[in-house]
């Protein structure tokens, strides 16, 4: 996945730590990165999508936390865009 031209910020040093993981799985759903259909492929390509599952069900709990946040700040500007933001997750795009 580090190196589809699909995703826009590789990570330059090994890919050793979660957070360059959950960055290259966000990436490359939001780009639309295809897998190959080799046999070795097809079993990371489950567990990629088992992860990408469990990354996009936190993040929509953070966006829902933001909304709460800007909720009880009385933030009308940061409301809307959280909001957005979890209607997006939501939708999976």
């Amino acid at each position: 996945m580090n190196k589809s031209p699909l995703v826009l910020y590789p990570v330059k040093e090994p890919v050793n730590q979660t957070w360059h993981k959950v960055s290259l799985i966000i990436q490359s759903h939001l780009g639309s990165v295809q897998f190959p259909d080799t046999g070795e492929a097809a079993k990371l390509k489950r567990q990629i999508m088992a992860e990408k599952n469990i990354i996009l069900d936190r993040l929509l709990r953070l966006a829902r936390a933001l909304v709460d946040c800007k909720g009880a700040d009385k933030d009308s500007v940061g409301m809307k865009n959280a909001l957005e933001l979890v209607r997006a997750v939501s939708a999976g795009s």
